[in-house]
């Protein structure tokens, strides 16, 4: 009987370890499950980041070609007026 109240006390314990492992391991696959979901939503915070900058760059980019065209109107039309200029300066001159 003795040794039935070891085997039995024996095999008590055993299941105790074995119910706090599960019990360990289930809160270790929460704290996974959170981690992960934590990281996917950084990385998905990351990239809306990333696509709203490239966006930006785009739109910079844009106005800086726009700018760049003004400019260069800009330049032609001085350009023309200064011939204008001197052609209307020569006219006055010749009457």
């Amino acid at each position: 009987m003795n040794r039935i109240a070891g085997i039995v006390s024996k095999s008590r314990a055993i299941t105790a370890e074995v119910v706090e492992s599960i019990n360990q391991v289930q809160q270790l696959t929460k704290q996974g499950k959170r981690q992960s979901e934590e990281s996917s939503k950084l990385f998905s915070s990351i990239l809306m980041s990333v696509q709203s900058s490239a966006d930006r760059m785009m739109s910079a980019e844009k106005e800086m070609k726009l700018l760049s065209m003004t400019i260069g109107s800009i330049r032609e039309a001085t350009s023309e007026a200064a011939v204008s200029a001197g052609n209307f300066k020569e006219s006055t001159e010749r009457m």
